[in-house]
């Protein structure tokens, strides 16, 4: 990812929070 703004960055976090654990959780269960 390229260097973006904190505020957009903190933004996108609270966007994509959620469906980074899920996808944490996929790859865990994967292991």
């Amino acid at each position: 990812m390229c260097l973006i703004n904190p505020i957009v960055s903190n933004k996108w976090l609270e966007d994509h929070k959620k469906e980074l654990e899920i996808s944490l959780e996929d790859f865990n269960a994967l292991k």
